[in-house]
């Protein structure tokens, strides 16, 4: 079963990871080119996965096949747009908490139920539109990830 890009496994995924810079990273000036991203995407923590080595050939070898049929604009297109909408909804579904846990009858209605009805319904599209638009030799990748068939 699909469980991430960067893993196989949830087992893998889970291991432990670096979370100071590698001797390495100065060295080669390494730090100079991931500051900028790592900084621009703080909220996602993914320093550990730049600073980490794998050792592990399968998942280098795993990695590779990811990244090879992400090449296809076609895919990529989908999985931007998979994943642009999901940074959404955590967005929106963060105020929504707020509002519901709020003893404010202005914040905690139906309108804000309404909206986390419409978070779900986004959710659902975008992976609907996933399965059914992804060209068929990369469903592979896709079981477990939207459930195909």
């Amino acid at each position: 079963m699909f469980y991430s890009i960067l893993f196989p496994s949830k087992e893998e995924h889970e291991r432990t990871r670096l979370s100071d810079v590698p001797d390495c990273f100065k060295d080669l000036n390494l730090d100079q080119i991931f500051s900028p991203i790592l900084k621009r995407k703080k909220e996602f923590e993914l320093d550990a996965f730049f600073y980490t080595s794998l050792y592990n050939k399968d998942i280098i070898i795993y990695r590779q096949d990811i990244m090879k049929e992400i090449e296809d604009d076609t895919l990529r297109s989908l999985f931007n747009s998979f994943s642009e909408t999901v940074y959404d909804i955590v967005r929106k579904m963060g105020n929504i908490q707020k509002n519901l846990a709020s003893d404010s009858s202005y914040d905690n209605n139906y309108l804000t139920q309404g909206r986390m009805l419409d978070c779900a319904e986004q959710y659902v599209s975008v992976s609907s539109k996933i399965k059914w638009t992804t060209p068929n030799k990369y469903l592979h990748l896709l079981k477990g990830f939207v459930r195909v068939k």
